[in-house]
């Protein structure tokens, strides 16, 4: 293995390691930002919903109280006491019936005028039987005809027993035959204090709604629980209402078809527990509890938003810094490469070359003036023992520079 593999092979991964952590860190923090955000622009709405419910509620209260010691008011109930209270059709109840929308009549008709819708004004009797609906010319309707009765409303109206009970003025929410309505009731006594009946003012739920129906890129439903349906009796058509998964019933709404797809009975039951937010697509969406007057849980609202531009800006910035930690790995391995080839080994080959020029490596030429011994050793090998001949004899033959051993040898 190369030296430069030896280098890069622990680097290349620590530098992976780091970058695809940073990554995955900031990318984290991206998914907190776009939860935050979306909390916080429908946690906005959802508190102006809250409080625009609130307000409408009092101001129905402070609206039924103008008519609770009212000369008029007291003397119809002090006439319909005269009766039978508890027969919806008697003529004495009826008589007290007329008499208030007689008195009436002209407070009814301003209100419409300047207002521009009539006052929902609604007086009970202390049985919780419904004495007069102010808003209309008759109280209810029978097999499909008009009848001006004192029609039972005991087995829905709690807030009616409760105020007749009690005497304490009540306000909220409250499931009505056409669905929710937010209420404000106040009893009626005469000067003696005894009480007499309650009156209530109606304020519609749809019209906390209004901020959301005409903003763009906004959208609400209400959901009813699906029990409430024996009372709410104007709701029962399914094509018109339709049911979730039979536990809810889907009551009014700006309509959207991926909102509307992507809620499930679950998703609402679980907002029964406190408001959460959800990310749908490009939208944030909230799930609110609707809670009565008692603080019972009897439906759930989706608040929706666009967050479409906010989710192309993170999503831009996310992209960014998936290039920005794409260059920060790339970048330090291009540039230890560059390092490595210039300030290293670069300079080890010049080292390299100019040690094989001044000491050549053996091989298999020979050296300058060797050649010719080896390609002649018989011959050099005499040469040596005839000059080692030369000067020292074999034994017992004379030097031949000695002349006395020259003799003897003769």
């Amino acid at each position: 293995m190369s030296i430069k593999f030896k280098i890069l092979l622990p680097t290349i991964p620590l530098v992976l390691l780091i970058g695809c952590g940073g990554y995955l860190l900031l990318s984290g923090q991206f998914d907190e930002l776009r939860t935050s955000y979306a909390e916080m622009l429908v946690g906005d709405a959802a508190r102006t919903l809250e409080q625009n419910t609130e307000e409408a509620a009092v101001r129905a209260q402070e609206e039924a109280a103008l008519f609770s010691r009212m000369p008029a008011v007291i003397e119809a109930f002090t006439l319909a006491h005269q009766g039978n209270i508890n027969d919806e059709s008697d003529p004495v109840v009826q008589s007290a019936r007329e008499g208030l929308r007689l008195a009436l009549a002209s407070t009814m008709a301003g209100y419409s005028e300047t207002l521009g819708s009539k006052l929902q004004l609604h007086f009970h009797l202390p049985n919780a039987r419904s004495l007069a609906r102010m808003w209309r010319e008759k109280q209810a309707k029978r097999n499909g005809n008009w009848v001006d009765i004192s029609d039972d409303i005991s087995s829905f109206r709690k807030t009616v027993i409760d105020v007749n009970r009690d005497g304490q003025p009540r306000r909220g929410i409250e499931p009505g035959r056409g669905g929710f309505a937010i209420r404000g009731l106040v009893a009626v006594k005469d000067a003696a204090g005894n009480r007499l009946g309650s009156v209530e003012v109606l304020k519609s739920y749809g019209d906390v709604f209004k901020l959301f129906q005409d903003e763009e890129g906004s959208y609400y439903t209400l959901y009813m629980n699906s029990s409430l349906l024996p009372t709410t009796t104007n709701l029962q058509d399914p094509a018109k209402y339709p049911l979730v998964d039979d536990a809810f019933v889907r009551v009014a709404g700006k309509e959207n078809a991926q909102l509307d797809g992507a809620v499930t009975a679950d998703l609402l039951r679980r907002a029964e527990d406190g408001r959460y937010v959800a990310i749908v697509g490009d939208f944030a969406v909230a799930y609110l509890p609707v809670k009565d007057y008692q603080g019972k849980n009897i439906g759930v609202i989706t608040l929706a938003r666009d967050i479409s531009l906010q989710n192309a800006i993170l999503d831009s910035a996310s992209v960014l810094v998936l290039v920005l930690f794409g260059l920060a790995v790339v970048v330090p391995l291009l540039t230890l490469l560059v390092v490595l080839r210039y300030a290293v080994f670069r300079p080890l080959d010049r080292i390299r070359a100019l040690a094989e020029r001044r000491v050549p490596s053996p091989g298999p030429h020979p050296r300058p003036g060797r050649g010719r011994l080896a390609r002649q050793p018989g011959r050099g090998r005499a040469r040596g023992l005839q000059g080692r001949d030369r000067l020292h004899p074999p034994f017992g033959e004379p030097h031949p520079g000695d002349p006395e051993r020259a003799h003897r040898r003769l």
